[in-house]
């Protein structure tokens, strides 16, 4: 097991560091998004040729080309498509994982298998008990901090998805138990994301974890709660236009919706003038949606002659680099907007 680990994670973290030092060579998105393709397969298939772990191979691989790879070696416009492409092909393969699930899996086989999934929870759940409460100490003595409250949201909140069933579907045919490991992985999985995953906000909430909504998730309540009172209103005058109701109804109801209108229009605007946290989102909001407008006015630009490629590679890449500023945490970016 060791072996197999070890040797599939130091072949990763190898192909890894070999393709975030090419990046360096050349700046071309689409050239980078094939690579980091390449990296995952290669990782995989080169780990199984070797007999260690494939799935663990291209998940050390994934972390160095994510972290140190694109730190390093692509630039704003090239580090922003190659997000937004793992970010679908990670969607997409979740899916084909579950869907793979869905054809081993059968509900007559894993309705049999109910004791020993009882016993296989226990168990990961035992484990992750000795290693969260057990290493504490060990974080406390290395100078770390670890409240009891986040002891216990680290312990439950271990959720359980699509990495451990890729590695159990990976198993050959002729493994031994195979069947029972694949309902048993399932059936933990299942657990997680619907018992753990479904009560962490009531643990949260207990724990006394849980914030307050934060202005901006606030703001939009409001501003969804205009939007239906003026409706109503607007529903209303129709209602007044075609007779259906008495003048002295329409009166009552719009006085009554009036008047909740105007209250929460106060709200609004007393969260516009008062708080920072909502001025600098939505200040961001626009600044990114104002990029995006720039970006496609470029891009007309070349297509009607305008700019020739080069030209455009180079105002794109700009607009890039602001962008993926306003993407990252005010204290990251120097507790300030973007440079203009």
């Amino acid at each position: 097991f060791l072996t197999v680990v070890a040797g599939g994670a130091l072949l990763g973290g190898g192909i890894g560091a070999l393709a975030s030092r090419v990046t360096r060579e050349f700046d071309d998105h689409l050239l980078e998004i094939m690579l980091t393709t390449v990296v995952a397969f290669g990782a995989f298939l080169g780990a199984e040729s070797l007999g260690v772990s494939g799935v663990i191979a291209v998940v050390v691989a994934g972390l160095v080309m994510g972290s140190y790879g694109m730190e390093t070696g692509m630039s704003p416009t090239t580090r922003l498509a190659v997000t937004s492409f793992w970010e679908y092909a990670a969607f997409a393969v979740n899916s084909v994982v579950f869907l793979l699930v869905g054809l081993e899996v059968t509900f007559v086989g894993l309705s049999r298998a109910f004791p020993m999934l009882f016993v296989a929870v226990a168990v990961v759940l035992g484990g992750r008990l000795l290693s969260v409460y057990g290493l504490s100490p060990l974080v406390k003595a290395l100078g770390g901090t670890m409240p009891a409250a986040w002891r216990h949201v680290f312990f439950w909140g271990a959720l359980r998805g699509a990495l451990p069933m890729a590695l159990v579907l990976g198993l050959g045919k002729s493994f031994p138990y195979r069947e029972q490991l694949v309902m048993l992985t399932f059936g933990v999985v299942l657990f997680s994301l619907l018992v753990q995953g479904l009560s962490m906000r009531r643990l949260l909430r207990a724990l006394g974890l849980s914030q307050a909504p934060s202005p901006v998730v606030e703001h939009g309540r409001l501003t969804s709660q205009i939007l239906a009172a003026r409706a109503a209103l607007e529903s209303l005058e129709d209602l007044r236009r075609r007779r259906v109701v008495s003048p002295a109804t329409y009166d009552g109801l719009v006085e009554s919706y009036r008047a909740r209108l105007q209250e929460l229009e106060a709200r609004v605007e007393a969260m516009h003038l008062s708080d920072a946290e909502l001025r600098a989102a939505q200040e961001n909001e626009a600044r990114r949606i104002a990029l995006l407008a720039e970006k496609s006015a470029l891009r007309e630009a070349e297509r009607t002659g305008l700019l020739d490629e080069e030209q455009l590679r180079e105002l794109v890449a700009d607009i890039d680099r602001r962008l993926e500023s306003l993407l990252r945490p005010a204290d990251e970016r120097g507790g300030g907007g973007p440079p203009w």
